[in-house]
């Protein structure tokens, strides 16, 4: 002889195997019969592993920066919570714990954004100034933890395909805090980008060394003319830290202390041609490196002490700060400064086989040269173009040129082609 028993519910529940053979499970909306006698349902163990199988797909509605994630339980177990119920534990998401989790950044597609403080400023023996920071910028997502928690555990409980949540996205910012100065926030004008992927150990310890110990926070005040061989505070040799690498020299490649830190000066130029920054002094390499080529073919700047230097001048109205940051093998350099709204094109690449369709601004071009058309448009409708043309030692091969022909220049450098 079977008997009901009738339960309220404050949460949702799962039901998992009990010794009564029949349950009327009652809400607000309707009243549920299960009868654990026909298919017994899992066990403890297996329906958390059956929770930890969950995933909802997230749509991050963003004016500034959409995009689209799964966010999967897996990645989250301590978002699992148990409520034992006849000697059976229960399982079920915990809201509070999902909270927590976008309030403390854990979410990696949903990063939260961080300010870097600039607290004080110190000119080295190359008459370099550089600052001292507390924190490091970095861009993320604004939203309300509270609702987004609350629509993650729904999803996840009743197991929806997709969701959407919305978030405002802030770029990166600087704040400076200087003593005697007024207080006041930098933004980023602007970042170069480079790929690292395949370079030996040497060749990545000289990177990192150049990018992390000499070129991050560096200060360039209004007027003043950034120095690379300045900042690397030359000569560069093995006492110093360097280490062997291949570098290039007059159209060969032979190892030398701190090869590969041409790639640094390479991810500067880059920002500093986004920025709409005065390029006072750059020399692409004398041989095309493929490396090079991803976030803006022919957009290269070689260093060598004594011969070439790269160099750039801030003819805006406050400090110009460049800060380092990486992501897997891309390497990027900020470039922060007083958004003045001067509005940059960079249009290429343009190759001697396409140079009928570039702008009267770029002279003809011969096989071995790539060419760049850089205009600036400033607030008061004054228009500056300058052509910036790479010219190597050897013709470019063709399957170069068909990869990269017609590509976007915008959105070559910014990295979205490819």
């Amino acid at each position: 002889m079977g008997f009901s028993v009738t339960f309220a519910f404050v949460a949702t529940m799962y039901l998992v195997q009990s010794a009564i053979p029949l349950f009327r499970i009652l809400s607000a909306q309707e009243v549920h019969t299960v009868n654990l006698q026909r298919a017994a349902p899992p066990s403890p163990e297996n329906n958390r592993a059956k929770f930890l199988l969950r995933e909802v797909v997230v749509h991050v509605n963003s004016k500034e920066k959409p995009r689209s994630f799964t966010l999967r339980v897996a990645d989250f177990p301590e978002w699992l919570s148990s409520r034992t119920l006849f000697s059976t534990k229960w399982f079920s998401i915990n809201a509070w714990a999902v909270r927590a989790s976008l309030e403390n950044g854990e979410i990696a597609e949903l990063p939260l954004p961080k300010e870097s403080t600039l607290v004080s400023a110190e000119r080295d023996q190359e008459n370099v100034l550089r600052g001292l920071m507390q924190g490091s910028a970095q861009p993320g997502y604004v939203f309300d933890a509270a609702t987004v928690a609350r629509v993650f555990t729904k999803a996840l409980m009743d197991e929806s395909l997709d969701v959407t949540i919305d978030a405002e996205y802030q770029d990166n910012s600087l704040f400076i805090a200087l003593p005697g100065e007024p207080p006041r926030r930098l933004s980023l004008l602007a970042s170069g980008i480079s790929n690292t992927s395949g370079s030996p150990p040497e060749r990545l310890h000289n990177l990192k060394k150049s990018f992390t110990e000499h070129l991050h926070n560096i200060i360039i005040p209004p007027g003043e003319t950034f120095s690379m061989i300045a900042a690397l505070d030359t000569p560069i040799t093995f006492q110093k830290g360097w280490k062997e690498a291949l570098g290039l020299f007059g159209g060969g490649a032979a190892p030398t202390p701190g090869g590969g830190i041409c790639q640094t000066s390479t991810t500067l130029y880059r920002a500093a041609l986004l920025a709409g920054l005065p390029i006072i002094e750059q020399k692409n390499h004398s041989l095309f490196v493929d490396q090079y080529a991803l976030f803006g073919i022919g957009l290269d700047a070689t260093i060598f002490p004594g011969y070439h230097d790269f160099q750039f001048k801030n003819d805006t109205r406050d400090y110009l700060i460049i800060q380092y940051a990486s992501e897997g093998d891309t390497s990027l350099l900020h470039i922060f400064g007083n958004d003045d709204e001067r509005a940059i094109n960079l249009d290429g690449p343009y190759f001697s086989r396409n140079n009928a369709q570039s702008p009267k601004t770029l002279r003809a071009l011969d096989a071995g040269e790539i060419g760049w058309v850089r205009t600036i448009t400033f607030p008061d409708g004054t228009k500056q173009s300058k052509q910036f043309i790479s010219t190597y030692a050897k013709p470019l091969w063709r399957s170069l040129i068909d990869k990269y022909d017609g590509a976007n220049g915008m959105e070559l450098v910014a990295g979205k082609v490819l």
